[in-house]
């Protein structure tokens, strides 16, 4: 199957991508085909990242409840879905066998499909677009998208259509104020504390667009980002 270039030239750049990325060159199965969008309505959802307070939340206490991880943070042990939007995690995530047999990824993509279109990637990974670039910066639907940005902010946006709330951070911290970056081993390419800066600015932004009715809490007290509010997590993990 091609695109003609008649069609191709009709079409938004984004548009373009999208359709090639999600259905021509990859192929593979998108969020519709697991999941459903307000799943999880009426039910709080924990969004794991990687900062380093969330070395003190015993994860295991989260069993039964709705968890998603952003990347390494799916080593927590009780993440029911693992969302990425970097496509190099995406390869090394793949080749794990184990972790992908048990737990579904979500690849949430604002990629170059010239660069990605030879990547082959195992089973039980289902693919979501992010929203254009020159629309809104919040997804409301599987179809339109997750919100642009880091994977944190991707996987927040793909937790919400699933319909949790309120949503409780654990581990987002945007400071270098601990002894560690993360609270696992961290990456090949560790952020700097510009990055972090970088980071939190697009959180911020995109905060200004969430919908009121999604609740969202904070449950790092040290952490640099201030849109949303502060609670011990110690008050809501019994």
């Amino acid at each position: 199957m091609t695109v003609s270039c008649m069609g191709a030239t009709a079409m938004r750049r984004d548009d373009l991508i999208r359709t090639a990325f999600g259905r021509l060159a990859f192929n593979y199965p998108t969020v519709q085909d697991r999941f459903e969008e307000g799943a999880w309505k009426g039910r709080p959802g924990f969004l794991i990242g990687g900062g380093p307070s969330a070395a003190e939340v015993p994860f295991q206490r989260l069993s039964g409840e709705r968890v998603v991880a952003v990347n390494r943070a799916h080593e927590c042990g009780v993440a029911d879905v693992v969302v990425t939007g970097e496509l190099r995690w995406l390869r090394n995530f793949s080749r794990v066998e184990e972790i992908n047999r048990r737990i579904p990824l979500v690849y949430a993509y604002c990629a170059d499909v010239k660069k990605n279109r030879r990547m082959r990637i195992n089973r039980n990974v289902y693919v979501i677009p992010c929203v254009d670039a020159d629309g809104p910066l919040w997804g409301t639907s599987f179809e339109e998208g997750v919100a642009r940005g880091c994977s944190g902010i991707r996987a927040l946006n793909f937790l919400a259509l699933l319909g949790a709330s309120p949503i409780y951070l654990i581990g987002f911290d945007f400071t270098f104020s601990w002894s560690q970056s993360h609270w696992h081993a961290g990456y090949p390419l560790p952020p700097e504390e510009d990055d972090l800066k970088v980071f939190q600015r697009v959180w911020e932004r995109v905060a200004e667009q969430i919908p009121k009715d999604v609740q969202i809490f904070n449950l790092s007290m040290r952490s640099m980002l201030g849109v949303f509010p502060k609670v011990h997590w110690k008050s809501v993990i019994k």
